[in-house]
């Protein structure tokens, strides 16, 4: 047995001798002397004596025999690939502001090479992992299955694991749902011992398509109560991704990446001397509890950030689409432009329907050129206004699916189909990336119309999904993937032609929450749930998953809302990236009084939603968004520890207490929003007010 040891976590390889098959699991720091080593390898006897262990390396050719546990046709885990590869060596290599450790495999008779992956940046916890199969042989291969992570032998602390002590973690994500938690006993799935130890129970989820985010979030975990340890992964998955969390003979497993030919319909065929590899994986393993593993796994994000200077303080967002309804024009700008500045916005955005539009307006894509009657001198009038104001100006785009009639739609070679046919959603069709053509007319469209107006944010929406697959590849799957490359390569290509540029990442509110577009984006949208309660329930869960600085939330305000319920709307706001959006100019003095007391009080507190750590979610009694009666909170501290936020929520809820637990003792120092405080010990009392949407803002100071 290996074990290598980083911050906050250690890699276990364990080889059996008798298979010569090696394992690999993470354990958190410290742990390692409980390892049962019998568990790890296998090696104790069962009344049967099926038990084996599970190799590090998942893939499989097409020929290759099924896995030997009745799995045919479930899972593609354990076929003749995985179970011939060998460890041939390993190393330990400093490389970038990081260490990593390479285990290269090999089937020789087969002409196959693996390399195995696992790094940590320095000064976090958690690890990165990803996987490299190499064709060495004289013939072509067909790949039809890789995992990006496999994780093996949970719980490696006991020898037969109790399947009511262990839960599994996912989080299901759908439109105006996102980030809600789902936490079962693994018992529940049946994943454990049949009366022979044969056979292989998992579940599999994950999605097809486009919109990676639409169902699940490409996150797993799971959890051993009996020992207080988390194992979590998230993954890079800008595409069709499949997870999957298993049993198979003495222990479970957690293991994910793209979506296979079962579940994808993808294969990748290697010419001699051809190597591919997945995309990123991100394991924790920690003591605690849930929220624990979330927030490495957030945490670790900030490694691939890269942030335009005016991202450095937090600034205060302006949309101005619930003040235009789709139809907006520079004398609405104008207008919501004086108390805007008088709020610190910094980032003034249009959202959709800027563009010329002969009649269809909000569904018309594809001629990406601002109207001249609504925004007579383009473009650069309005970059012209918020840059005399002191903001940065912004603008909406969607350009991966078009509107049939559109100029670029025209061009049917230039867009998708699948067996021969083009893939149409109502009236929408989309551009084959792949194309140099396609991508130097949005080049020219798109970026070339931020470098001539001067625009310095950019929100880039995505309302469509592919589906299965495109032709144009040696499967619909692969094709897809192939796509999606050049999707990610042109938002790269945005950055760089346009230096500073402010990029927020949007899909139908929060369907492209995964890893890799979110480190794309200096913002994302969290959700579409902006003008109803239940939105602040959504922030408040995706704590789990983004970083609160990258999540950008809105904080709808209309004239006729009344006090409470922009306290409320304001307070949600700022559980992120706090985004203003109404028509703000028409609110009463009253209301903008509130507005202006949030904007002030976010800037005491952006530090902790910068760099904080959030300690506790308690969203639990908010079981239904659609009939919200409850009170939910959550806590947040500083980086020091020295202050902490208590976000507190009721809607149409009957408690009169909302208590949240601290760490320490703290007193509060300061409040946005009604409602009696107290703190006493470790705890924070909000009393809310009889109003029946109630929401306070409470900012911590740590007691000597």
């Amino acid at each position: 047995m290996t074990i290598h040891h980083f911050k906050g976590i250690e890699a276990v390889y364990a080889t059996d001798k008798k298979s010569g098959i090696t394992t690999f699991t993470v354990l958190p720091s410290g742990m390692a002397d409980r390892i049962l080593e019998e568990k790890v390898l296998c090696s104790y006897n069962r009344k049967y004596g099926h038990i084996h262990p599970e190799p590090m390396f998942q893939a499989a050719f097409l020929g290759d025999s099924p896995t030997r546990d009745f799995s045919a046709g479930i899972s593609m885990r354990n076929a003749e690939t995985a179970l011939r590869l060998r460890v041939i060596k390993q190393e330990t290599i400093r490389k970038d502001g990081g260490r990593e450790v390479i285990t290269y495999l090999e089937d020789t008779e087969r002409g196959i090479r693996a390399e195995h992956h696992v790094r940590q940046e320095d000064g976090f916890e958690g690890l990165e992992c990803w996987n490299t199969i190499v064709n060495t042989g004289k013939e072509d291969k067909t790949l039809e299955f890789i995992d990006s992570f496999s994780v093996s032998c949970i719980s490696p602390f006991v020898k037969e694991n109790d399947p009511d002590k262990i839960l599994l973690h996912r989080i299901r994500n759908y439109w105006s749902g996102e980030g809600r938690k789902e936490s079962l006993p693994v018992s529940k799935f049946a994943m454990e011992d049949t009366w022979s130890c044969y056979g292989y129970r998992m579940e599999r989820f994950g999605q097809v398509g486009t919109m990676p985010a639409r169902g699940f979030l490409p996150f797993v975990a799971m959890e051993d109560l009996e020992n207080g340890v988390v194992w979590a992964a998230s993954m890079d998955a800008p595409a069709s991704w499949q997870i999957e969390a298993g049993h198979h003979t003495c222990g479970l497993h957690l293991s994910g990446g793209l979506a296979d030919y079962n579940f994808g319909h993808w294969r990748k065929t290697l010419s001699p001397g051809e190597s591919f590899t997945t995309h990123s994986a991100f394991l924790a393993a920690v003591r605690g509890g849930l929220l624990d593993a979330c927030q490495v796994l957030t945490e670790y994000q900030k490694t691939r950030l890269r942030l335009p200077p005016s991202e450095e303080e937090l600034p205060v967002v302006y949309n101005e689409y619930l003040c235009s309804n789709g139809s907006p024009t520079l004398k609405g700008v104008a207008e919501q432009i004086p108390f805007c500045r008088e709020c610190g916005v910094r980032y003034f955005v249009i959202d959709d329907g800027w563009y010329t539009d002969p009649e269809k307006r909000r569904n018309y894509l594809g001629n990406w050129v601002a109207d001249g009657e609504r925004f007579p001198g383009g473009l650069e009038k309005f970059v012209a206004l918020t840059k005399e104001n002191g903001m940065k100006a912004g603008v909406w785009y969607e350009f991966e699916n078009v509107t049939e009639g559109a100029p670029i739609s025209r061009r049917k070679d230039w867009m998708h189909t699948r067996d021969g046919v083009l893939i149409r959603h109502e009236n929408r069709i989309f551009p084959d990336f792949r194309k140099k053509e396609v991508t130097d007319f949005l080049a020219e469209q798109v970026i070339g119309e931020l470098k001539r107006s001067g625009i310095g944010y950019v929100k880039i929406d995505y309302n469509e999904n592919i589906g299965l697959g495109v032709d144009g590849a040696e499967s619909i799957g692969e094709g897809l993937r192939q796509h999606m490359e050049k999707v990610l390569e042109f938002y790269r290509r945005i950055l760089r032609e346009v230096p500073d540029l402010v990029m927020e990442i949007c899909s139908s509110g929060g369907l492209r929450h995964e890893p890799l577009f979110i480190s794309l984006g200096s913002m994302v949208s969290f959700s579409d749930l902006h003008e109803v309660p239940e939105g602040a329930v959504t922030a408040c869960d995706l704590h789990r998953a983004l970083l609160p600085r990258q999540m950008q939330v809105w904080a709808s305000i209309r004239p006729e809302y009344g006090e409470e319920r922009v306290y409320f709307t304001m307070a949600e706001g700022m559980l992120g990236r706090l985004c203003l959006l109404g028509d703000l100019a028409s609110c009463s003095d009253s209301v903008k009084e509130i507005v202006k007391e949030g904007t002030a009080f976010y800037e005491k507190i952006k530090y902790i939603v910068k760099d904080g750590r959030t300690v506790a979610i308690d969203t639990d009694k908010a079981t239904s968004l659609s009939h919200l009666h409850a009170a939910f909170s959550l806590t947040r501290l500083s980086r020091d520890g020295k202050n902490a936020l208590f976000y507190a929520f009721r809607v149409r809820g009957e408690e009169r207490e909302i208590f949240g637990k601290l760490p320490g003792k703290y007193r509060a120092v300061a409040q946005y929003g009604r409602g009696r405080v107290e703190t006493n010990g470790n705890t924070v009392t909000v009393f809310p007010t009889d109003a029946e949407i109630f929401a306070s803002v409470v900012l911590l100071e740590e007691i000597n």
